[in-house]
């Protein structure tokens, strides 16, 4: 009886163990680029549930910028990029690259213009350098903007020093290496625990803006449109329990993006939540203010218009059948 027993036991677990392997071949496995750790894109990494759902196994590869990550979408190495903005997907189509977005994830700057205490006004940096991590890049964009706007010429009254990520931008404004720069929570706790003060705050503009988007090929909208409708019906779940989860969002923040500060933590969650698109439509005026950027020294943004590198019908698609509105009542 025991006996009988026991090989009863060991096929009923030889079943299960098969059912699992037969679940996890139905799986389909992608690839998807993070084109960087920020809090705004952080809630995909949680969103394997979801993935599995709609029956994808999702590997997740970090890339060092969205210049990279476009890159590898146009080479057909990735067909999905999560958080490529700015300007860089821009100037690859362009130039010819086979590269479309598909959604945005985050439709702003979410940068705060942080100088040192001796400057108490905008006037005052004129003649000072301020930091970006690269030449041509988002923050490069936005502290350009934010001049203009404080009523400054980028070109003429201040020097713009390339000198890389915010901690090492951080670094230089201690060490008056620099008189200001672009930053974005968590670090503007650092700042102000450091004395800094903000000159000007982006992400309280409204200002529609391409920073943190969905990008893929036409190619692969026209061989896999399924697979591009499975992942954005994931994808806006994951994006609701971001916006609505407080503690699962700050949970992936400190274990995914390695931060540790509560204040911190709760910063980052409180601006990202709020500034991650439920809807995520890339808007074309967003599209413009790059290609608006670009058009003195690139004649082709001149002639481009901002549909040309726009494909919302998958979102349309999701937005049309009720998903997202449901998720929220």
């Amino acid at each position: 009886m025991r006996r009988r027993a026991l090989i009863l036991l060991l096929l009923a677990l030889w079943t299960r163990v098969a059912t699992y392997d037969q679940e996890a071949a139905a799986l389909e496995r992608l690839t998807v680029g993070v084109a960087a750790a920020s809090p705004g894109i952080v809630w995909i990494l949680g969103t394997q549930e979801e993935f599995r759902k709609q029956g994808l196994e999702v590997d997740f590869v970090l890339m060092a910028s969205s210049t990279e990550a476009v890159q590898a979408v146009a080479a057909r190495r990735l067909p999905i990029v999560v958080g490529a903005g700015g300007p860089a997907p821009v100037q690859a189509a362009l130039a010819g690259a086979d590269v479309v977005w598909i959604g945005e994830v985050l439709g702003t700057m979410p940068y705060a213009l942080v100088v040192a205490p001796e400057v108490p006004r905008p006037a005052d940096l004129r003649g000072k350098r301020l930091a970006v991590n690269k030449l041509g890049s988002s923050v490069d964009f936005a502290t350009r903007y934010a001049l203009t706007r404080l009523g400054l010429d980028p070109s003429r009254d201040v020097t713009i020093l390339q000198l890389g990520d915010q901690s090492v931008r951080l670094a230089a404004l201690t060490a008056k290496t620099v008189e200001g720069t672009m930053m974005s929570a968590p670090s503007t706790v650092v700042g102000r625990k450091l004395g800094l003060r903000t000159l000007t705050d982006l992400a309280q503009l409204g200002l529609k803006y391409p920073h943190e988007g969905l990008v893929t090929s036409r190619a692969v909208l026209r061989e896999r449109p399924d697979l591009v409708r499975r992942f954005l019906r994931a994808a806006v779940v994951g994006i609701r329990r971001y916006k609505t989860d407080r503690q699962w969002g700050i949970e992936l923040m400190r274990s995914r993006l390695k931060i540790s500060a509560t204040e911190a933590l709760d910063e980052a969650y409180s601006v990202f939540s709020h500034l991650v698109l439920a809807k995520p439509y890339l808007a074309p005026e967003a599209v413009q203010l790059v290609l608006d950027e670009l058009a003195p020294t690139d004649h082709r943004a001149r002639a481009a218009k901002p549909e040309d590198f726009l494909d919302m019908r998958f979102v349309r698609e999701v937005d049309d059948a009720g998903i997202i509105d449901a998720l929220y009542r």
